[in-house]
């Protein structure tokens, strides 16, 4: 069980390194171009709104939009990951609790 844990983990940190890299080095720049203030993408509450904004930029550029789609599959899959890794935290929290 713990193997399973510490291999959830790691796949969670490879996402989140992902996420990030592909934020620093293709969204963000694009939206710096466009006139966006720096690092606000780091607030939580301005996720969405900024990857919004830079849906409408490819949108409006004609460009792909495939790191649009691959930042949010990224996000459900690290929601996802977290939701089963705390659920095995339980799972391994009450089995160690009964013995």
């Amino acid at each position: 069980m713990k193997i399973l844990m510490i291999t959830y983990a790691a796949v969670f940190a490879s996402t989140v390194l992902v996420s990030i890299i592909i934020r620093e080095f293709i969204v963000n720049p694009e939206l710096f171009r466009h006139g966006a203030s720096r690092w606000t993408g780091w607030l939580s509450w301005r996720y969405f709104s900024e990857l919004e904004d830079y849906k409408e930029i490819c949108i409006t550029e004609g460009k792909s939009l495939k790191w649009y789609e691959l930042l949010h599959k990224l996000w459900w899959s690290q929601l996802l990951l977290i939701i089963i890794w705390l659920f095995l935290f339980i799972i391994m929290f009450a089995i160690g609790n009964l013995k």
